[in-house]
């Protein structure tokens, strides 16, 4: 039985998504979505214990991506990820998406640190 947790990574950004990918696979299973609509149909689908989501994506930012997630998956913990340091961003993400953490990027983790040392500037 595998009892890794599940957590569902959201940004339009690819790179972005290799990185926390890089970051978080050995402690957890992953499932990656470049789309947040796309995220959306694969919450209706499976069941998560986190969702870590980038703020702005086309179509659909990240606080909305929260709040939808929270009608259908009411106990999964929901974390936004973002550069923005607006206090209205996170208040409007705490107070719509019912975010369980915030992410202000660029963070440090000594375990992204191959993966950081190639990153684009």
């Amino acid at each position: 039985m595998n009892d890794k947790r599940k957590i569902l990574i959201v940004d339009d950004v690819k790179t972005m998504l290799l990185l926390l990918k890089s970051c978080l696979a050995p402690d957890f299973h992953l499932q990656i979505c470049q789309d947040p609509k796309a995220a959306l149909s694969r919450l209706q689908q499976q069941t998560f214990d986190v969702i870590i989501s980038d703020y702005l994506m086309p179509g659909m930012d990240g606080i909305d991506l929260l709040s939808q997630a929270k009608s259908c998956q009411p106990h999964c913990a929901r974390v936004l990820l973002t550069s923005d340091r607006d206090l209205t961003t996170v208040q409007r993400a705490v107070k719509e998406g019912h975010i369980s953490a915030f992410i202000s990027k660029p963070w440090q983790n000594p375990r992204c640190s191959p993966v950081l040392q190639n990153w684009p500037s």
